[in-house]
């Protein structure tokens, strides 16, 4: 029986105690906070590698040759980049400032994917996904006034999933969505004509992308069952696609989206409920059991699949890092208990009011358990960190650290209650600081 992801993450990447020390990859992550300061982003490249290789294995284990294209915007940290770039990872960017940084890190054109807008296409990237039918005009427009080399693209289909009411992670791949094609729509067959009939364009290939932190494989596998649909139905118009894209949008199953239901007390300041964590057991074996068996059914009908790719982000970068905040106060209020840190969503990323992150203290003392609301210091109810924390009574100035901060934290990360903190990475026992903590006359507009 397949693991469950959740159980692969915990495997990999969960820090644990020594000597009542919370420890991640051999290091001591109070002696880290002593010396460095908090709050702390830091990073571990061995949870890197770890993270990358449990994303892989149910793909390997049906013998799918399949290709990661990281999406950048979820967590651009070169040091992260380089790294799984270095296992195989490519890259899927919507922007040139992306771009231009994996140039940076190292990163060769054929590993790069496009998803961005046409106009914003780098000149030397040669494989683009549109989503939209001014995407294909201004594609053509632009190979039409400029000389360039032929350019492979891909058409994002969207399968027009239901969604339920309280459901926030379906939101590309619905009806609503303004992005994608769907195939039985007039608009879908005149874009495959359209780019069919433009000199220097080759379609290449499907693409879709159906929303974020999906938890469960049901999306998945409709959406590949549309694009499969969708193959056939080029081929009987003279049309042989070679590449699947199946997106990205997996859910981190140790910080899943919150429900909206579960949100709503957060943010009229009451203590709130983080709600159950999903059972996602074989989340990625269901989905690449069904891939395997749709790219062998298509290959009969003769279509042959050469690429298969996928844009994961926060299941690859988020068990990577964790966060190190101090406890500046402890409140008691109407039977609850709160923790007032460092800081808190509104100056560290925004992400924090939608995710359920565990929260450990970094010295664990035998100490009786108590519930805890975490927030940040600033006199607001989104300045959540966690609700419903449980764990051993802590005092004030003791250390918590935040798991799984490696998804949409740093490059969400804002100036909202000060300068940005530092970032540091460790690799094989060696503690680096990759982004220095800003100053505050770096803030200032008027110099």
């Amino acid at each position: 029986m397949a693991k469950s992801i959740r159980h692969i993450h915990n495997e990999v990447a969960d820090p644990h105690y020594r000597d009542g020390q919370l420890e991640w990859y051999g290091a001591r992550l109070n002696d880290i906070a002593d010396r460095q300061g908090t709050p702390l982003h830091l990073g571990s490249s061995e949870a890197a590698a770890d993270s990358f290789r449990a994303f892989m294995q149910p793909f390997k284990r049906y013998g799918l040759p399949l290709q990661v294209y990281y999406s950048v915007k979820t967590h651009p940290l070169p040091a992260y980049l380089k790294k799984i770039h270095s296992m195989g990872s490519g890259f899927e960017t919507v922007s040139g400032w992306e771009y231009r940084l994996l140039k940076k890190v190292g990163v060769e054109d054929e590993h790069i994917i496009h998803t961005g807008d046409p106009l914003n296409h780098p000149e030397e990237l040669r494989l683009t996904v549109v989503a939209t039918r001014g995407q294909v005009d201004r594609l053509i427009s632009r190979l039409k006034s400029e000389s360039e080399k032929p350019v492979s693209a891909g058409i994002t289909i969207n399968p027009h999933l239901r969604r339920g009411l309280w459901d926030i992670t379906l939101n590309t791949g619905t009806r609503r969505s303004p992005l994608g094609f769907h195939p039985s729509s007039d608009e879908f067959m005149e874009v495959v004509q359209q780019i069919s009939g433009t000199r220097g364009v080759e379609l290449m290939g499907l693409h879709m992308h159906l929303g974020s932190a999906i938890h469960s494989h049901k999306p998945f596998i409709k959406g590949i069952d549309t694009l499969a649909r969708t193959a056939r139905l080029l081929k009987k118009h003279g049309i042989t696609v070679t590449m699947l894209d199946i997106g990205g949008g997996f859910s981190l199953p140790n910080a899943p989206m919150m429900k909206v239901r579960n949100m709503i007390p957060s943010l009229f300041g009451m203590a709130g409920k983080n709600g159950s964590l999903k059972d996602t057991s074989g989340y990625l074996d269901v989905i690449a059991k069904h891939l395997a068996k749709t790219i062998d059914g298509l290959k009969s009908e003769g279509i042959f699949i050469t690429t298969l790719a996928a844009e994961p982000g926060r299941i690859l970068s988020g068990p990577t890092q964790l966060s190190l905040f101090t406890i500046k106060d402890i409140v008691e209020k109407n039977g609850s208990h709160y923790l007032l840190c460092d800081a808190g969503a509104m100056s560290i990323s925004p992400m924090l009011l939608t995710e359920r992150h565990r929260v450990l203290p970094l010295i664990k003392r035998d100490n009786p358990q108590r519930t805890y609301t975490v927030m940040g210091k600033l006199p607001s109810a989104l300045d959540r960190i966690s609700n419903a924390v449980e764990m051993p009574e802590v005092r004030r100035g003791d250390r918590i650290a935040v798991l799984d901060t490696g998804a949409y934290v740093i490059s969400m990360n804002n100036t909202f209650n000060g300068p940005r903190p530092p970032i540091a990475w460790t690799e094989n026992g060696i503690l680096r600081i990759v982004r220095q903590k800003e100053t505050e006359q770096g803030l200032y507009w008027d110099k």
